[in-house]
């Protein structure tokens, strides 16, 4: 339940900030058109997801933070793909709080 709680204040607090923005900047903001996932550690799954980013072709990058990775996620919320595994060497995450995207998708 502390998930659950923990996920509707992320969003409210993401829609609060994008309803207080200017429409002209607004109008280039995403909107939350659904969610997905659920409390565990199997692909799709998210234990503590924290940081989000979107690529260009429509991917969704999630930080989930205490299972140590970053999974990829189709924009219709359809899992694609994770990598990193505990740890401190190559590879590896250590608690990720955050995911960004460049303009390449990388």
């Amino acid at each position: 339940m502390t998930s659950l709680l923990r996920r509707f204040a992320i969003t409210l607090a993401f829609v609060g900030f994008v309803s207080m923005l200017p429409a002209t900047v607004g109008a280039f903001c995403p909107v939350l058109q659904g969610q997905w996932g659920s409390p565990g550690s199997g692909n799709g799954q998210f234990s503590g997801p924290y940081g989000v980013a979107t690529s260009g072709t429509g991917h969704v990058y999630v930080a989930d933070r205490l299972n140590n990775r970053i999974q990829r996620f189709t924009g219709a919320g359809a899992y694609v793909s994770q990598w990193g595994v505990p740890g401190s060497g190559d590879g590896q995450f250590s608690v990720p709080a955050g995911v960004a995207v460049d303009a390449n998708g990388d």
